[in-house]
């Protein structure tokens, strides 16, 4: 399998552990290679990492989302992706699917 990061299509199996702590408060997460390489991912792409990887690493207290925020992404930022992509405008596309991917909310303890 393979994902998406940092403007690189890497290959799972080159993953050693993913540290998610600062995902939901910072917007970011630390890639561990088995090559001793650390990337850090932010944002959209580091929440779309861990829902690949692990979708139950974000369920629970982990991340808490506002009511329908996936649906808009999903309902909206998809469809006008592929509408972009038909058009030729992949990078406009991807621009909206990213900005509507909504970002987990801080749930104080």
């Amino acid at each position: 399998m393979f994902i998406h990061c940092n403007n690189k299509i890497v290959n799972t199996d080159s993953i050693e552990w993913i540290d998610y702590i600062n995902l939901v408060k910072r917007g970011y997460i630390r890639v561990y290679t088995k090559d001793d390489h650390v990337e850090i991912v932010e944002g959209p792409e580091a929440v779309t990492i861990v829902m690949e990887l692990c979708p139950g690493a974000l369920e629970g207290k982990q991340a808490k989302y506002t009511r329908h925020a996936w649906a808009v992404h999903n309902l909206i930022g998809h469809p006008l992706m592929q509408l972009c992509a038909w058009l030729h405008l992949t990078s406009l596309g991807l621009k909206i699917h990213d900005v509507t991917v909504p970002n987990p909310k801080v749930v104080d303890e």
